[in-house]
C-alpha cells in the first residue's frame, strides 16, 4: 500500500482560484481543514484548485 504525506511547504494546501490558475485567490484551504469560508462572487466562473505539490483529492463540495 502507497501512503501520501503531506509535506506542507507553505501555509496551505491549494487555494481556489477564479477562471485561470492565477485568476483571483477566492479561498486557501490549509492542512487538516475540513471546512473554508470562500469569498462571495457574482457571474459564472470556472473554479480551478490549484495544489502547492502533487496530491490526490478523495472529495470535494461547496456548501451552502
Amino acid at each position: 500500500m502507497k501512503e501520501h504525506i503531506f509535506e506542507n511547504s507553505g501555509n496551505y494546501l491549494f487555494e481556489i482560484r477564479l477562471d485561470s490558475p492565477k485568476g483571483q485567490v477566492i479561498a486557501k484551504i490549509n492542512a487538516g481543514d475540513t471546512l473554508t469560508d470562500v469569498k462571495i462572487v457574482k457571474g459564472i466562473h470556472t473554479i480551478f484548485l490549484v495544489f502547492q505539490q502533487d496530491m490526490v483529492l478523495n472529495n470535494f463540495r461547496f456548501l451552502e
